[in-house]
């Protein structure tokens, strides 16, 4: 019977969870890094891919009676598990029904990304057409708010279905509820909620034809000018700047969609600091898109870690700018 430490003194047995009642099998030791784009990450002690809104929550339930740690992990798109891996459950929905109504997609977590935007397309709903290409599930778009091209998430959800592990409930969560803010939602720092699924209304329909040719165009530029192979997307959000209510600009700079205030991309800060192509241990930046960091070979944590420093701290003392990290950096 495995013995975690907590913090402080006390420590906390765990049980098998195979000995619990699930339709759905819970694996032990299961490897993380296949798991992630940024192929990175040891085992999870417990590991779950729930088929059903119920077994999600029966886990969770489960987990919590347990009293171990939970993580929720989609696509694996944006997130550095530990070297060690993660000391509690992974949970993986493997939730991905897409139902289309006259103008709205209902989407659960699980379903990618390309689910949806396919499935606008089909029936010529206009407005995601920006999002070919982006990878990722729906749970992690909503959490994170997830944009490109000038689309973020919040601009078409218009509610949310969420199980709250707290209140033992499943309750709906409007656009504004969600506090949708650049790269961030209500939901992205609370364990205790799990996104079962989201609504998105469009308000326009577009002819089919014009609508792949929007779609083609961007997904050229995309595979032109982001980097292939392991890794996790933009490593650091695009910092913005607001002084007296009026627009600063920064160099060249673009419209943040969320905020309306002018960004600076942070790929190009740290080309500015000549960083592209530097490596520690498995790691590099990309010489094709700075903001991203390549898995070169095995690639570990720490690495991923010590490259975000030399970053922070080169863009820091060229620009006197603070880049905040996009990925999500899962502790142990």
């Amino acid at each position: 019977m495995p013995t975690f430490a907590r913090r402080g003194k006390t420590k906390i047995q765990y049980k098998t969870m195979k000995q619990a009642k699930f339709s759905t099998p819970v694996r032990e030791n299961v490897v993380l890094a296949p798991y992630t784009s940024f192929n990175i990450g040891g085992p999870a002690r417990f590991f779950a891919e729930p088929k059903t809104q119920e077994e999600c929550i029966s886990l969770m339930e489960e987990a919590r009676h347990q009293r171990i740690k939970v993580f929720i992990l989609g696509g694996g798109t944006n997130t550095l598990f530990h070297d060690k891996g993660f000391r509690g459950l992974v949970i993986r929905p493997q939730l991905k029904k897409v139902c289309v109504t006259e103008n709205s997609i209902i989407a659960e977590s699980g379903a990618p990304i390309a689910q949806v935007v396919q499935a606008a397309a089909k029936h010529s709903l206009s407005g995601l057409e920006g999002w070919i290409g982006l990878p990722g599930t729906v749970g992690g778009a909503v959490r994170g708010n997830a944009g490109a091209n000038g689309v973020e998430t919040k601009d078409l959800l218009t509610s949310a279905t969420i199980f709250d592990l707290k209140k033992n409930r499943i309750e709906e969560y409007s656009q504004k509820n969600l506090k949708f803010s650049y790269r961030h939602s209500f939901i992205k720092n609370k364990p205790e909620l799990l996104l079962l699924s989201a609504t998105f209304t469009f308000q326009k329909k577009l002819e089919t034809k014009k609508q792949q040719e929007i779609m083609k165009e961007i997904l050229t530029k995309r595979l032109s000018s982001q980097p292939k192979g392991k890794n996790a997307g933009c490593m650091f959000t695009n910092p913005t700047r607001v002084h007296a209510n009026r627009r600063v600009p920064w160099g060249k700079t673009s419209v943040d969609p969320d905020s309306a205030q002018l960004c600076i991309s942070a790929g190009k800060l740290i080309d500015e600091c000549g960083l592209k192509g530097t490596r520690i241990g498995g790691i590099e930046i990309s010489t094709i898109h700075a903001n991203f960091l390549q898995n070169i070979g095995a690639a570990t944590q720490k690495d991923v870690l010590s490259m975000i420093t030399l970053i922070k701290k080169n863009v820091y003392n060229m620009r006197k700018i603070r880049l905040h990290e996009e990925v999500q950096v899962v502790e142990y």
